[in-house]
């Protein structure tokens, strides 16, 4: 299972209902008060959290289903109320409609029950619940024209888990524990192989006390992200376990599609080496990796401690400290250097100036052992844009084709082809005005055979071998010359 570290977009999502009354309709129960129009949609539009390899909203669809305080089921056809109950069951909000749908109903006390799942409706998905609420009963009618419901991410127990912040192999007595308290939603197929999982937002979830056998826990550095504890072990039990009470949405087993506020308890364990008189002299183990397609630069590798821990990552650009996994340097200005969680990987993105980088590595273990590992790079111009050809611009005279070719850094040259045979290469001329202009032309003589009525196709291509879309010419009426 691949994580990431981008958080699900559900952090207490909330629904807008705005209502305003309108005329019955031949389908409207015969009730004496009139429909209301509902306007259902997430207020600020439905949109994902953190990094934009995360969640997306296309992935999902809201599922709303809608009853009376006392529990009657509220059929819609065509978005009107169904008074024989023969409609559709559910409302659905997703990017087809731009999470967005109007309904006519009766004044009335209403339950709305809202249901995030993957893919894009009914039909498409996996029935992965993501979000879920079922609202208190709510007046609907003139009166009372705007209802805000709201969803909670809905957390997955088998994969929230409380681990090392760093990697760490062998614990101490007295040794101070940095733990992680990582709360996950349920996983979805990424399509490529692979399962994505996302945080739970904080407003989701809560914890109770931090508790600590054979450990002392710090609770001033105690939060929802987890804590610090002071490892102690005894000779009947070396180990140190830490225990936290969580309270969050989890899915019901007898329905999937209905979640309960429900507590649990997240624990870690870990040996503690006791008794032990040693002096650790070995050095944590690094990989330095830079990847220089993406913007901004995303530099990556491992870091590991046998028969330790990692106290920290440091990432130097020549003298200059870019990236750390320390907070009081991040705090500083450093990028953060993130471990995937309960892994040896960690990542940073970075964005460096034009010219020569001699990056630098430094994993410190809880020793003070170190280790380096260097790179060196340049930062060059990576042209991706394609040469554009004005199609305004094609002239052709006798023998003479020509045309004139914009790009950001010029064109250098181009290709005419017909009946998708190459018949003619370039020539070109910059233009002095514009840089980013560039003149081409192309000679035909007899043996081209180039003829009135002839369709011809244009392409330009830029240093980087970047090429233009392709244009169509026609030849018009005027025999082609040969050249003198």
């Amino acid at each position: 299972m691949r994580l990431r570290s981008g958080p699900l977009a559900l952090l207490t999502l909330p629904l807008l209902l705005a209502a305003c009354t309108a005329p019955s309709t031949p389908s409207a129960p015969t009730v004496d008060a009139q429909n209301i129009k509902l306007h259902l949609s997430p207020l600020g539009g439905l949109s994902t959290q953190g990094i934009p390899s995360g969640l997306t909203p296309a992935r999902t669809h809201l599922k709303v289903i809608v009853t009376t305080a006392d529990g009657h089921l509220v059929t819609f056809k065509n978005g009107v109320y169904a008074p024989a109950g023969d409609g559709d069951t559910f409302l659905t909000l997703n990017a087809a409609n731009n999470f967005s749908v109007d309904v006519l109903l009766p004044a009335k006390d209403y339950r709305f029950e809202t249901i995030l799942k993957d893919g894009t409706d009914e039909s498409t998905t996996s029935n992965t619940l993501l979000g879920y609420n079922l609202s208190d009963a709510t007046a609907v009618n003139a009166q009372h024209s705007n209802v805000r419901l709201t969803v909670h991410t809905v957390l997955n127990t088998d994969d929230t888990t409380l681990g090392f912040a760093l990697p760490t192999d062998t614990v101490y007595t007295s040794d101070k524990l940095d733990l992680r308290l990582r709360a996950k939603s349920h996983a979805l197929d990424n399509g490529d192989g692979g399962t994505d999982t996302f945080n739970v937002p904080l407003n989701d979830y809560s914890v109770g006390a931090y508790t600590a056998t054979n450990g002392v826990v710090n609770a001033a550095k105690s939060s929802k992200l987890g804590t610090v504890v002071t490892a102690v072990g005894t000779t009947s039990d070396p180990s140190v376990t830490v225990t936290v009470p969580v309270t969050a949405w989890v899915q019901d087993e007898a329905n999937a599609e209905h979640a309960t506020l429900t507590t649990f308890n997240v624990s870690f364990t870990h040996p503690v080496v006791l008794n032990s008189i040693s002096t650790d002299v070995t050095a944590p183990t690094a990989t330095l990796t830079v990847n220089q397609e993406l913007s901004p630069v995303t530099v990556s590798g491992t870091a590991e401690d046998q028969g330790g821990r990692v106290e920290a990552v440091r990432l130097f650009d020549g003298v200059e400290l870019v990236a750390s996994t320390a907070q009081d340097e991040q705090d500083a200005g450093a990028a953060p250097i993130t471990f995937e969680d309960g892994s040896t990987t960690w990542q940073t993105a970075w964005t460096p100036a034009m010219g020569a980088h001699e990056l630098t590595l430094i994993a410190e273990d809880s020793a003070g052992n170190e280790t380096r590992q260097t790179q060196t790079f340049e930062v060059s111009f990576h042209d991706r844009e394609a040469p554009v050809i004005n199609q305004d611009s094609i002239y052709a005279s006798g023998g003479l084709l020509s045309f004139t070719v914009t790009d950001n850094v010029g064109a250098v040259s181009g290709s005419v082809f017909r009946n998708g045979e190459l018949i003619g290469t370039a020539q070109t001329s910059d233009n002095d005005n514009d840089p980013t202009s560039t003149n081409m032309f192309v000679f035909f003589n007899n043996e081209s055979g180039v003829q009135p009525g002839d369709v011809l196709v244009i392409s330009a291509y830029d240093a980087a071998q970047n090429v233009s879309e392709p244009v169509t010419y026609v030849v018009p009426g005027v025999e082609p010359e040969p050249l003198p």
